[in-house]
C-alpha cells in the first residue's frame, strides 16, 4: 500500500473513531459495575477495540519481509477475527454487558468498525499481492 492507500486507511480509522467512540465512552462510563476496576474495564475494551489495528500494523510490516507478500494478509484475516472475538468476549464477561443489550452494542461498535475496515483493506491487499505474484510467475515461467 502506498501513501494514498495509507492515508485512506487512516481516514477510515478516523471516521470510525469519530462516529463510534462517543457511544463507547458513554457506555463504559455509565454501565461500569462497581466491583470491577474502571482501569481493568478500559484496558479490556482497548484490547478488544485496538486488536484488529495492532494486528494490521504487524501484517503490513511482515508483508515487506516475506517473499510471498500475500501470505501475511491471508494470515491476518482469521487472526484478527479470533483476536477481536476473544478480547470482546472477555470484556463483555467482565463488564456483564449482554451483546443483545444496547450498551454492549455501543461498546463493541468501534471495534467492529475497525475489524471490518481492516478486513476489507487486507482482503484487497491479499488479492492485489496474489495477482501480482501470479503475473510474476506467468512472466518468469
Amino acid at each position: 500500500m502506498k501513501g494514498l492507500g495509507f492515508a485512506a486507511y487512516g481516514a477510515g480509522i478516523a471516521g470510525a473513531t469519530l462516529f463510534a467512540a462517543p457511544f463507547a465512552i458513554d457506555t463504559i462510563s455509565f454501565h461500569a459495575r462497581a466491583e470491577v476496576s474502571p482501569v481493568q474495564l478500559w484496558a479490556l475494551w482497548l484490547a478488544a477495540t485496538l486488536s484488529p489495528l495492532a494486528l494490521s500494523a504487524i501484517a503490513w510490516a511482515a508483508a515487506w519481509q516475506f517473499a510471498p507478500r500475500w501470505l501475511p494478509h491471508l494470515i491476518f484475516i482469521p487472526a484478527a477475527i479470533i483476536a477481536y472475538l476473544q478480547c470482546m468476549s472477555l470484556f463483555l464477561r467482565v463488564s456483564e454487558l449482554m451483546i443483545h443489550d444496547g450498551p454492549a452494542g455501543d461498546a463493541s461498535a468501534l471495534g467492529s468498525l475497525y475489524l471490518l475496515l481492516a478486513l476489507l483493506v487486507h482482503l484487497a491487499a491479499f488479492a492485489t499481492a496474489a495477482r501480482a505474484s501470479l503475473k510474476g510467475r506467468a512472466k518468469g515461467g
